[in-house]
């Protein structure tokens, strides 16, 4: 299907419930959209307590959810809505800015926000999938799980961390009939990137925060990848349709081209490591005669 193409994918027999996180705008909104538009209920949050206007006309029932809420507030949030079929847990921001010279409020509102944030909705939304032995979680990543950009790290870590969370989340519920995709989206061409310029307090990094903010000027509006394709693809995988019709739900899904050859460099390049100090590493075990497995 074309970028421009606006006709369904698919329309279930029976419309599937969607809870999707962080539908405010980017590839949040994007998917919301398109499965409304095939059928399909979306229950879509946002901080804001007042309804996107797009997603209101198309039919999608607004969330207030303040992903830096305690667990207690968001169960009591998600209470009323105890079916769900497919969760996309995609809410985050990227704060920028070399690590020194990020404060600890500003770190730990990230990992709260992009991390822990999905946890807690997890424990609101899975007694009841694997109590109906059926449903999909995914988990929004990016590339930058596999990047080390100067003065993107502490986003980079969240996403690391969200990719090792889903890849454990779908090894405990292996049996349970709900299965787990991590998807890491590389550069789409929303505004994510738009405005980027992060505060220097430690004149020492200045020049790491001024060459962010001119790459992070240089991709804004120029992304390779396409929104509407991206999420046609999203909503095929984690439906089990079009091109991922009889094909297994992956562990993960690397979304773009750039995301493609990030994870491939990054595996080849840990594999370089892990070969080179091969004896090394190994030298630190126990003899043959005293191991025990």
């Amino acid at each position: 299907m074309s970028a421009a193409a606006a006709a369904p994918t698919t329309a279930a027999a029976t419309p599937r419930i969607w809870l999707i996180t962080g539908t405010s705008s980017g590839l949040g909104h994007a998917l919301a959209l398109h499965a409304l538009s095939n059928g399909d209920t979306v229950l879509a949050t946002s901080r804001s307590p007042t309804p996107n206007p797009t997603l209101a006309a198309a039919g999608a029932t607004h969330i207030t959810l303040d992903p830096s809420s305690p667990r207690s507030t968001i169960a009591a949030a998600l209470a009323p809505y105890p079916h769900i079929d497919i969760a996309v847990l995609n809410a985050a921001y990227v704060l920028t800015g070399a690590l020194e010279d990020r404060t600890e409020l500003e770190l730990s509102s990230q990992f709260t926000v992009n991390v822990f944030s999905a946890l807690h909705i997890l424990s609101a939304i899975l007694p009841g999938m694997r109590a109906r032995g059926t449903g999909v979680v995914a988990m929004v990543g990016s590339m930058g799980a596999h990047l080390h950009t100067p003065g993107v790290g502490a986003y980079h870590a969240t996403k690391a961390a969200v990719r090792s969370l889903s890849l454990t989340l779908r090894g405990e519920l292996a049996t349970s009939g709900v299965g787990v995709c991590c998807v890491e989206p590389g550069h789409f061409r929303t505004h994510v990137l738009a405005g980027v310029a992060p505060e220097t307090r430690v004149e020492a990094y200045r020049g790491v925060n001024e060459a962010l903010a001119e790459r992070f000027g240089f991709y804004d509006g120029r992304q390779l990848g396409r929104v509407q394709r991206g999420v046609e693809v999203m909503f095929e995988v984690l439906t089990g349709t079009g091109c991922a019709a009889g094909r297994e739900l992956p562990g993960t899904l690397a979304l773009g081209s750039d995301a493609v050859k990030a994870t491939l460099e990054m595996a080849e390049s840990v594999k370089r490591d892990v070969e080179s100090w091969q004896a090394v590493s190994e030298s630190t075990d126990y003899p043959e005669e005293e191991r025990f497995y």
